[in-house]
């Protein structure tokens, strides 16, 4: 018998497709809400199989174009989620591992004064709360998270998945011109793990906030004259950070540009502006 359940925490694949490969139990949890949008989570009548076993929720928090317009925004989803681990936790499991692909207020490590005690640290509280134990992830947004959230976080980078990708859709001779590129210092350490990966060059994009969910690309550090540059970010959101960097290292003669992101937000305006920019 497993010793784990695994809890459907959306109506994603992945939950049934980890049940499936460790040979597991799955527990599906039912969402409905009140008149007034109050959230209501069930669990089936099976779920005395969670007492004394280590819960494994797996959440994918989606974002469907239209997902603000339909009461399924992330501070919804996410509220859904502790309700969910909360219940977990009364049906008798003695662990909660949390899978969060996309793991939310990951980018919010500062407050917005510029402190170190931002929305993250906050959300983690709300998340120990409830009974997670520990989160599994991809790709968080800058290695301050790790100390700042109040769990463990197992964090598995995505370094040789776009690897792999990376072979598959371009030529030797745009392999043998590589230059890894970050949209800003942030992302730093993630190009250049990537070039260290491939034998490649790498640079990064200095920008400036100019407003909320508004960036400016003001200077490139590095030289991408001739290259094929591959982006590499961990967020696609608005895309303007992403597009303003494409349009900085096009300006400096890149041959090429591929983007490489690890959770597509894509919020409102976010493909047009990709499909419009260089890349």
């Amino acid at each position: 018998m497993s010793k784990f359940v695994v809890v459907a925490g959306s109506h994603g694949t992945c939950s049934h497709q980890v049940a499936q490969d460790f040979g597991a139990p799955i527990v599906r949890a039912q969402v409905n809400s009140f008149g007034d949008g109050e959230v209501a989570v069930e669990l089936p009548k099976d779920s005395e199989l969670l007492m004394g076993k280590t819960a494994v929720i797996v959440q994918q928090f989606s974002f469907g174009k239209d997902f603000a317009d339909h009461g399924n925004l992330i501070s919804e989803q996410v509220f859904r989620f502790l309700l969910l681990v909360h219940q977990v936790k009364a049906y008798g499991a003695k662990n909660v591992v949390a899978v969060l692909p996309y793991l939310p207020y990951v980018r919010q490590v500062r407050s917005v004064c510029g402190t170190y005690v931002g929305p993250l640290e906050a959300f983690g509280k709300f998340v120990k709360s409830a009974g997670v134990d520990q989160v599994i992830t991809c790709d968080v947004h800058e290695q301050l998270c790790h100390s700042l959230f109040p769990i463990p976080i197992l964090e598995m980078t995505l370094a040789d998945f776009w690897k792999q990708q990376i072979s598959h859709v371009l030529k030797n001779d745009d392999l043998q011109h590589l230059c890894f590129v970050s949209p800003d210092r942030g992302g730093i350490g993630r190009v250049k793990e990537m070039a260290y990966l491939c034998g490649a060059e790498w640079a990064f994009i200095e920008k400036k906030r100019t407003g909320h969910n508004i960036s400016q690309a003001v200077a490139l550090v590095g030289n991408v004259r001739d290259k094929v540059v591959v982006m590499i970010d961990d967020i696609l959101d608005t895309a303007m950070t992403a597009t303003e960097a494409c349009r900085m290292v096009v300006e400096h003669g890149a041959k090429k540009v591929l983007g490489c992101f690890a959770h597509a937000v894509l919020s409102p305006g976010a493909i047009s502006r990709v499909e419009k920019s260089g890349f």
